[in-house]
C-alpha cells in the first residue's frame, strides 16, 4: 500500500480530510495586528456571464480553497492559519470563478454530476471516520461550511471532469505521432522495477482470517475488497493499488510485494493493520516498450487537447473581478509561509496539463459544441 494512501487521510474529488491534523506551526514572524474594516457581505466580488458572486459566497469558497491547501500540509483550517492566504485572495478569486464557470458550462453541455455518485463519494468519505461527529469535525477543519457545500464542491469537480473526459475520448492521435514523441524523449520512459499489487486491509487478524477463508472458497477478490477493505484509497477500486516502485510502501508491505510469490494470496501485518495481498506481476527496470507507453502518452496528449478546448470555451464567458471587494491588508510576502501558498497557475487549480503541444494533422478533436453564455 502506497505511503500516501496509508496515512489517515482521505482524498476524494480533490478534497483532503485529515483525521488527525498536525499541530499548527507557529509563524517565524508574528503577523502585525490589523484593524478589520467591515464589508458588505452582499457586495459583488465577481460577475460571470449574467451571474454574480457576492463577498459572502466568496468567503465560503475561499475558506474551502485555503482549507484544502492547509489540510495537505496537516494544518487545520483556522482563522489563524487563513492569514497565510491574505496576500493571495485576489488570485484565489480568479481561480474560484474559473472553476465555477467551468462547472456551469459542463452542466449546460449535459456533463453534470450524477447525484448518486456525489452521495456515494460522501458515504465513502464518511466511512473513513470513526463516527458522524469525527466526520463533521473533519469537514469543519477542511474549511468547508457544511455537508451541503461539500456536495456542491464535489459535484462541481465531477462535472468538469466529465466534460474533460468527453473531450479527451473524442480526440484521435496517430501512432506515428506517438512514436515520434516516444523516440524524441525516450529517457522520460525509463522506469525502476515495479510490482503491481491488489490488497485488502483489515484491522485484526480475526477479520483477516475470515476474509481469507472467503477468498480461499473462491469469492471474487475485488468484490470482497469493496466490502471489507479499510483502505479508502483502494477499496473502491477492488483493492487495486496499481504498480509502484520499491521503497514506495512501508517495509513489510514492500518485502511481500517484491519478494513474495506472484499470483498467490499473502498475509502481512503493518502499522496500519493486516493486509491480504496478491502480486499480479513485476516488471524489471528499463525503458518502457512503445506498445506499453503509447497508452499513457496518448492519454496525456488527449487531456492536454481537451484542456485547451475547455479553456477556449471559458474565454468566451465575460468575467469581471472586483478585487477591491475581497482585498484585505496582508503581511509582507516574507512572512507568508510558501509551503501553504497557492501555486500560481492559469486558474484551474489541479488541472494543469503542462506545456501546449500542437500535433497538427496527427490530432483530431472534432467539433466542440458552444454552449449559450451563462
Amino acid at each position: 500500500m502506497k505511503k500516501h494512501l496509508i496515512t489517515l487521510t482521505l482524498a476524494l474529488a480533490g478534497f483532503g480530510f485529515a483525521q488527525d491534523a498536525a499541530p499548527t506551526p507557529a509563524p517565524e514572524t508574528p503577523a502585525a495586528p490589523t484593524v478589520e474594516i467591515p464589508k458588505d457581505p452582499n457586495a459583488v466580488a465577481a460577475t460571470y456571464g449574467d451571474q454574480e458572486l457576492t463577498l459572502a459566497e466568496f468567503e465560503n469558497e475561499y475558506q474551502a480553497y485555503a482549507g484544502r491547501l492547509l489540510n495537505q500540509q496537516g494544518m487545520a483550517a483556522t482563522p489563524e492559519n487563513f492569514r497565510y492566504f491574505d496576500a493571495y485572495r485576489e488570485q484565489i478569486l480568479q481561480d474560484v470563478v474559473q472553476q465555477i464557470v467551468a462547472a456551469d458550462l459542463a452542466n449546460q453541455m449535459g456533463y453534470g454530476a450524477d447525484p448518486a455518485i456525489v452521495d456515494a463519494q460522501i458515504q465513502q468519505i464518511k466511512a473513513g471516520f470513526q463516527d458522524e461527529a469525527a466526520y463533521q469535525q473533519a469537514v469543519k477543519d477542511a474549511g468547508i461550511r457544511d455537508e451541503d457545500f461539500l456536495k456542491e464542491l464535489i459535484a462541481r469537480d465531477l462535472s468538469t471532469q466529465n466534460w474533460i473526459r468527453s473531450l479527451s475520448e473524442r480526440a484521435e492521435i496517430s501512432d506515428n505521432a506517438l512514436m515520434f514523441l516516444y523516440t524524441l524523449d525516450k529517457a522520460k520512459f525509463n522506469r525502476s522495477a515495479q510490482a503491481c499489487v491488489r490488497h485488502i486491509l483489515v484491522q485484526t487478524p480475526e477479520i483477516a482470517a475470515t476474509t481469507k477463508d472467503r477468498l480461499d472458497k473462491g469469492e471474487d477478490f475485488a468484490a470482497v475488497a469493496k466490502e471489507v477493505s479499510q483502505d479508502p484509497g483502494s477499496a473502491a477500486q477492488g483493492g487495486d493499488l496499481g504498480c509502484f516502485a520499491k521503497g514506495e510502501t512501508v517495509p513489510e508491505f514492500d518485502k511481500a510485494s517484491f519478494e513474495g510469490p506472484i499470483g498467490q494470496l499473502q498475509q502481512v501485518t503493518t502499522q496500519f493493520g493486516t493486509h491480504l495481498l496478491v502480486v499480479d506481476k513485476r516488471t524489471d527496470a528499463g525503458v518502457v516498450p512503445f506498445e506499453e507507453a503509447k497508452t499513457e502518452l496518448a492519454a496525456s496528449l488527449k487531456d492536454r487537447a481537451a484542456y485547451k478546448i475547455m479553456q477556449s470555451q471559458l474565454a468566451k464567458v465575460e468575467v469581471d473581478l472586483n478585487e477591491d471587494v475581497v482585498h484585505v491588508d496582508a503581511p509582507a510576502p516574507a512572512e507568508t509561509d510558501p509551503s501553504v501558498a497557492p501555486a500560481t497557475d492559469d486558474g484551474m487549480g489541479d488541472m494543469d496539463m503542462g506545456e501546449d503541444m500542437d500535433m497538427g494533422e496527427d490530432m483530431d478533436m472534432g467539433e466542440e459544441e458552444t454552449p449559450p453564455a451563462p
